[in-house]
């Protein structure tokens, strides 16, 4: 209610950053205690004539099961594609969006990427299927019994069967559609936890 006070006389422009503001620090408290994963995306709203039209704050929040549960989790993930341009979009979405996603390295064709997973030991793959003369499906065959989630990143949807027999937790098609990357996310989380 205080808060409110101090918005009365500003500008727009004010009232837009006060709201993500009050926005970022009711989220920063939640997660400084604890209490929740949360990845969240702020913006600012206008009406039809450009004047403020108050604050719009997409929120996924995974409660702790129990006090006693530790919730340091930070995803480790790891993007597999032979695109650069395809990699660096999908890292900058999910450091836009999914604050909680730590992004620990990038390979551009299946070997690499088959040596980053032993290497760094990721919680979750972003995985191309097609990548030149190999494809994302025979790196995970160097996996039989995978300690990582894999959510499948592509152009091509013929692939998209073979892919669900991998137990991969999802198949996105490119571009990718933020509320299916949201929803994929959520599944993967719900797999780990």
């Amino acid at each position: 209610r205080s808060r409110s006070l101090e918005l009365k006389g500003k500008s727009n422009t004010d009232h837009r950053s006060m709201g993500n503001k009050i926005s970022k620090e009711r989220l920063e408290m939640i997660r400084a205690l604890k209490l929740a994963y949360i990845s969240e995306k702020i913006s600012d709203l206008s009406d039809e004539y450009g004047q403020s039209a108050g604050t719009k704050v997409e929120i996924l929040i995974f409660k702790r099961s129990s006090k006693k549960e530790k919730w340091d989790m930070k995803l480790r993930a790891l993007i597999i594609d032979d695109e650069k341009p395809s990699r660096d979009n999908l890292q900058a979405i999910l450091q836009e969006y999914f604050k909680d996603i730590d992004v620990i390295g990038q390979a551009e064709n299946p070997d690499d990427g088959a040596n980053l997973i032993r290497n760094m030991q990721p919680d979750l793959v972003f995985l191309d299927v097609q990548m030149g003369t190999s494809t994302g499906l025979e790196l995970l065959n160097a996996f039989p019994e995978p300690t990582f989630e894999t959510i499948f990143i592509t152009a091509y949807d013929e692939y998209a069967v073979k892919a669900f027999r991998t137990k991969a937790a999802d198949y996105l098609l490119k571009p990718i559609d933020l509320d299916d990357l949201k929803d994929a996310i959520l599944n993967v989380m719900s797999i780990i936890k």
